[in-house]
């Protein structure tokens, strides 16, 4: 019976407690004036929704010697307490009254009685914002033609300045942290004497301002907010401002009052916020400018990536085009100044799409932005045809005549014959020769046409076409050591040929049919082309186009020695003393070499240096106009006979001793005595210069 007594004590007890609690909207422990205590604060009335104040009550609960303290707040008297908070944050509604920060700040408003180490009472103070430190000053100021009664107090921690109009609705309080006015007097120290002040150190005393919380204990001894080892100490104030006669005039003079022109509130405006809102307005003002001319570059940049110019051939000027959408303008894209512009197109060769609207077909076409130029064919087909072309052309140069249909058919005929004339008759010297020619020319059978050929001159020594074939054979395949008397052998047989048939007359068939031939049916091959040019060399004459052929030879095979052998022996030949001495300087030779002396006399002829001269016929005459060469120098009077043919006579006194010619080709005037018969150069008006 007895526990359960106490069973049902105790749940009364729990039950009674638990309705005391449920008005309980903020508990807290905590210390006061070093006893502990547990604080409750009850809402007396759930009024958040109607027009009626609200109470609270608190209790504070000390456990030793037990006793229980409550204080009960009407709304009025809770917002006199908060009194800070609204000066900072403006009126307090009921609901963020009774928000636990606020609630937790009405707690620092207890304080103890104690006399002798006992506890007499618990009190809580109502009396408005409680500053802790000494009323140092009291004054009335004015700020923007409004008066106010300036009350300053100082602790040893802080210094508070507060302002009160009777006639506004609030009273302004601003509170300044000692290492921070320590700070800010050490930092408008130097602009005496640097006359600004820095926007760093403006903007971390703002920082520091904006970050102090004054309801953060500070221990003894430590400096809140003096992060940064630029801002001063304490100790570092002068003199004359820690003093109160100095430190008050000083602070006044840098504090202002700013109302909000939206909410027509009014703050404590300290200078050096000023500054940093100055500074901080003139970043501002400097990142829009940038942003904005980074803004500029980057459309800049976007309009370079959209655009491109093309060329339009027939107004010759370019217009530009958007890659994204293939709009059309003559005029820049806009943000594009007079000293921008997109860049040239490259030179190359683009595909596209061309929709005709009149059979709704389309067909792939290609253009050149650079150039303007459009064609139907890709450049890979351009460049088919014109390498089609080149072939042509360097055929035709090769032969030296175009090549009609009849004298295709005639050769294909003639060629198809041959073997089927050997068959039938093969004793027959013209089917032999044929033959051999078939292979030497077209099938470069050299084995076979070998023997054909000794078979046909053993039978017939002194016919010309036989001798004439045969010697361009034994050149084509000679090696190097057996040049010098195969090529005296095909000489003998060159000569004796040209006595029975002067100017190669019987010879036309086969050079028309075989050699000709072999040229068009195979233009890459070396051995083809090396017997084309034996056959300028020995039988037409024709040196500088054997040159030429040679070196087409040799650019399709340059490790072919029979080639190599015949076009270095040709070349030697040329030379003072060879076997085609005469006919000008090789062609070659003349490419690589360079003037070894000019002089005015010469006109048109320069004295030539060969570099690769192997012999001692290093210098030649060139003559630049008629593309003329020799090794021994020229004939001037017959130089001069030619100049006198090419010019025109200038109008001058007949009675005159001198002519005067104007040569076209040189672009200069020379004279001509009748008496003396002597040419010279005009380089005055009145003196001629003598020549040779």
């Amino acid at each position: 019976m007895l526990q359960e007594a106490r069973a049902n004590r105790r749940k009364k007890l729990q039950q009674k407690f638990r309705q005391c609690m449920q008005g309980v909207i903020f508990r807290k422990v905590q210390k006061i004036q070093s006893i502990i205590v547990v604080v409750w604060i009850l809402l007396l009335r759930d009024r958040r929704h109607v027009d009626q104040n609200v109470g609270v009550e608190i209790q504070v609960f000390v456990p030793f010697p037990r006793i229980t303290k409550y204080f009960r707040l009407q709304e009025n008297e809770i917002a006199k307490c908060l009194d800070k908070f609204i000066l900072q944050r403006g009126p307090l509604s009921v609901g963020e009254m009774l928000n636990p920060f606020f609630l937790s700040h009405l707690t620092s408003r207890l304080w103890f009685q104690v006399i002798d180490d006992q506890l007499l009472t618990v009190n809580f103070d109502t009396s408005g914002v409680i500053e802790k430190g000494d009323l140092v000053h009291s004054c009335l100021v004015e700020f923007h033609a409004v008066k106010y009664v300036l009350s300053m107090y100082r602790s040893p921690s802080n210094t508070v300045i507060r302002l009160y109009n009777s006639e506004g609705p609030y009273n302004l309080r601003v509170e300044i942290p000692l290492n921070l006015l320590a700070a800010w007097i050490s930092i408008y120290k130097e602009k005496s004497v640097r006359g600004e002040v820095g926007a760093l150190k403006a903007w971390e005393l703002y920082q520091m301002f904006k970050n102090y919380d004054a309801d953060e204990e500070i221990e003894e001894g430590t400096q809140k907010c003096g992060t940064s080892e630029e801002l001063l100490s304490q100790d570092s104030i002068s003199l004359d401002l820690t003093e109160i006669s100095g430190l008050i005039p000083w602070i006044m003079d840098r504090i202002d009052v700013h109302h909000d022109p939206v909410s027509k509130k009014g703050s404590i405006v300290l200078q050096f916020e000023t500054d940093a809102k100055r500074f901080e307005q003139m970043a501002i003002v400097l990142q829009r400018v940038w942003r904005g001319k980074r803004a500029r570059m980057m459309a800049k940049e976007e309009i370079f990536r959209q655009y491109e110019k093309c060329f339009d051939m027939t107004l010759r000027a370019f217009f530009y085009v958007n890659i994204h959408t293939s709009q059309k303008q003559w005029s820049k894209p806009r943000l594009l100044s007079e000293n921008d512009d997109i860049d040239d197109p490259p030179d190359e060769w683009r595909a596209a799409e061309y929709f005709d609207q009149e059979t709704k077909t389309s067909k792939n076409y290609y253009f050149n932005p650079r150039t303007g130029q459009s064609s139907w064919i890709t450049e890979e087909d351009a460049a088919r045809i014109l390498q089609r072309k080149f072939r042509a052309r360097i055929t035709q140069d090769l032969i030296m005549s175009n090549l009609n249909f009849s004298q295709i058919v005639h050769a294909v005929k003639y060629t198809e014959e041959i073997e089927r004339k050997y068959k039938q008759n093969p004793l027959k010297l013209s089917s032999r020769v044929n033959l051999a020619l078939l292979y030497h020319c077209l099938k470069f059978d050299l084995p076979s046409a070998k023997s054909l050929y000794e078979d046909a001159i053993s039978h017939s020594s002194c016919h010309p076409v036989i001798s004439r074939a045969y010697g361009i054979f034994i050149l084509a395949t000679a090696c190097e050591t057996e040049m010098i008397n195969n090529f005296k052998t095909a000489c003998k047989l060159f000569d004796d040929a040209e006595v029975l048939d002067p100017g190669a007359i019987k010879f036309r068939s086969a050079i028309e049919n075989f050699f000709y031939w072999s040229i068009i049916m195979h233009p890459n091959n070396p051995i083809a082309l090396l017997n084309y040019a034996l056959l300028h060399q020995c039988i037409l004459g024709e040196y500088y186009r054997a040159e030429k052929i040679y070196r087409r030879a040799l650019s399709v095979d340059s490790k072919n020695s029979n080639v190599s052998n015949n076009y270095n022996f040709f070349i030697d030949q040329l030379y003072p003393g060879g076997f085609y001495a005469g006919n000008g300087v090789p062609n070659v030779v003349i490419r690589r070499s360079q003037i070894k002396e000019t002089r005015p006399a010469w006109g048109e002829w320069r004295l030539m240096f060969d570099p690769l001269c192997t012999n001692s016929y290093d210098s030649f005459w060139y003559n630049s106009i008629d593309f003329v060469s020799s090794f021994d120098e020229p004939n001037w009077k017959n130089v001069w006979a030619t100049r006198v043919r090419r010019s025109s006579i200038v109008p001058t006194d007949p009675d005159s001793l001198w002519v005067e010619y104007f040569d076209p080709k040189l672009r200069s005037s020379f004279l001509y005595n009748r008496t003396t018969d002597e040419y010279a150069w005009k380089r005055s008006a009145t003196t001629p210069t003598k020549c040779i």
